[in-house]
């Protein structure tokens, strides 16, 4: 029914068109829509930081189990090093152990970095979107 109102007023009334769209309710409304969305993003950005913040905790509870467990094979191989009969198996299957973990140790370091990264840019654009928030509240308000 609207479009067929505004075909009417396209072909007979097209200044009363113009008009009806350029209007301070036209405007408005257009700041109202654009308050929606930003609320929307509002919403949608602080769902990924507290969903990266999730995962970010998942792997940094693993960077600690690596790290405890390397820090439990240096501590063996250590003791198996002040025997004078070390078992050299032994001895070589805790050294891999611990080069195994230290490369996982880092791989987690730089995960968890990263995601530090994109939670920290997650908050810099809720920030930003809170600051237009009380422009686009102006704005509607005129």
């Amino acid at each position: 029914m609207n479009t067929l109102y505004n075909r009417f007023l396209f072909k007979f009334f097209p200044l009363r068109l113009v008009k009806r769209y350029t209007s301070k309710a036209a405007r408005r409304m257009y700041f109202i829509r654009e308050y929606e969305i930003a609320n929307n993003q509002l919403y949608k950005t602080e769902f990924h930081r507290k969903h990266k913040g999730v995962i970010r905790e998942e792997i940094r509870r693993e960077y600690d189990k690596a790290t405890e467990t390397r820090d439990a094979a240096q501590q063996r191989l250590n003791a198996e090093a002040q025997k004078e009969d070390g078992d050299k198996t032994l001895k070589e299957s805790l050294q891999k152990t611990i080069e195994v973990k230290t490369k996982e140790i880092s791989q987690f370091k730089e995960q968890v970095d990263q995601l530090d990264a994109e939670v920290n840019g997650y908050t810099e654009a809720i920030e930003s979107i809170r600051t237009i928030m009380p422009l686009l509240l102006e704005e509607i308000e005129k």
